[in-house]
């Protein structure tokens, strides 16, 4: 991971942006030495992956999926 300075980054900040989409590597900009923010290479997919990973697959349902449980009921009775 690079490391570079605000006011020089802002001095080459094309070749730095061709820098980190060539290499893929992110850059981190410093002000006074302490990291402000970075740099990184842009991605077409979300790096979190699929958010409905389900979704088109067949589900099925128990025909009494709703019908009553009296034991459970007679538990919490108790």
């Amino acid at each position: 991971m690079k490391s570079l300075n605000l006011s020089d980054a802002r001095k080459q900040l094309p070749a730095l942006v061709d820098e980190v989409r060539r290499f893929k590597r992110r850059v981190v900009l410093t002000r006074y030495g302490k990291p402000v923010a970075s740099i990184v290479p842009f991605q077409d997919k979300p790096a979190s992956g699929d958010r409905l990973p389900l979704r088109g697959l067949p589900i099925s349902v128990a025909k009494d999926f709703d019908a009553p449980l009296p034991e459970i009921w007679a538990e919490l009775d108790e």
